[in-house]
C-alpha cells in the first residue's frame, strides 16, 4: 500500500486506504492527532453546536444544498433550534454541512461516528466515497473496524498492531491483554465456524446471513 503520512516516534503510518485507528489511551490518540494536523485533511470531532439558530438558517448560512435534505434525511429537522437538538443530531449536521461544501480533502474522524446510527454512518460514508475521497476513523469503538479496510490498534506508546482488520481481529489473545473485545458479529462468525455451520470468519452480517442462507 502506499504510504499517506508516517509519524516515527509513534511507529504509525496512515496508508492510502479506509482505516480505522481503535484506541483506549485518549492521550495517545490526542497526541496522533495533533501530529497530523496538516493541510491534507479536514478533522472532525465532537464538538457540539452552540449557535441559537433555527437548522434551516444554519444550513443555509454554511451553503448547504437544500436540495438534498431527503438524501440526507434532515427534512424533518429543519424548523428545530439546532442547540435543542440530542448531541447526535447536532453532530450529524455538523458533518453533512462539512462533506457537502468538501470536494477535496480526505476526513480524520476523532472518535465521533458512535453518536451517529448505522444508517447515517452510511450516509456519510456513501457521501464520502461518492467524491472519491477517503476517511481516517479513530475510535474507541472496536465495532465500527468493520467499515474500514485497514486497522491500526493502538497502545499507550504508540501502534501495537496493524494490519487487514481480520488479519488483526485474528489477534484476539493481544487485542484482549490491551483491552479490546471482538466486535459482536466476527465473534459470532467464530462461534458459527466452530460449528461447521460457516467456513470463515465475517465482519459485515450481511454477508454472515447471506453465508447461513447457501
Amino acid at each position: 500500500m502506499q504510504k499517506r503520512l508516517s509519524i516515527e516516534k509513534y511507529n504509525f503510518t496512515l496508508y492510502n486506504d479506509i482505516t480505522s485507528i481503535i484506541f483506549n489511551e485518549e492521550s495517545i490518540k490526542n497526541k496522533i492527532i495533533s501530529e497530523l494536523n496538516t493541510k491534507d485533511f479536514i478533522f472532525i470531532n465532537s464538538k457540539t453546536i452552540s449557535e441559537r439558530v433555527r437548522v434551516s438558517d444554519f444550513l443555509k448560512a454554511n451553503n448547504f444544498d437544500m436540495r438534498l435534505l431527503i438524501k440526507f434525511r434532515i427534512n424533518e429537522l429543519i424548523s428545530a433550534d439546532l442547540s435543542t437538538l440530542p448531541i447526535e443530531d447536532q453532530i450529524y449536521l455538523k458533518i453533512i454541512v462539512i462533506i457537502n461544501n468538501n470536494d477535496e480533502k480526505d476526513y480524520i474522524f476523532d472518535d465521533v461516528l458512535s453518536y451517529l446510527s448505522e444508517d447515517r454512518k452510511k450516509i456519510i460514508f456513501k457521501t464520502i466515497f461518492d467524491k472519491n475521497l477517503k476517511y481516517y476513523n479513530f475510535t474507541s469503538d472496536i465495532e465500527e473496524v468493520i467499515y474500514s479496510n485497514y486497522l491500526i490498534v493502538l497502545s499507550k506508546d504508540g501502534v501495537a498492531i496493524e494490519g487487514s482488520v481480520k488479519s488483526v481481529l485474528a489477534e484476539e489473545k493481544l487485542l484482549k491483554r490491551l483491552g479490546f473485545s471482538l466486535p459482536v458479529i466476527y465473534d459470532l462468525s467464530l462461534q458459527l465456524k466452530s460449528y461447521g455451520l460457516i467456513d470463515k470468519p465475517y465482519v459485515d452480517v450481511r454477508k454472515l446471513v447471506n453465508d447461513l442462507w447457501k
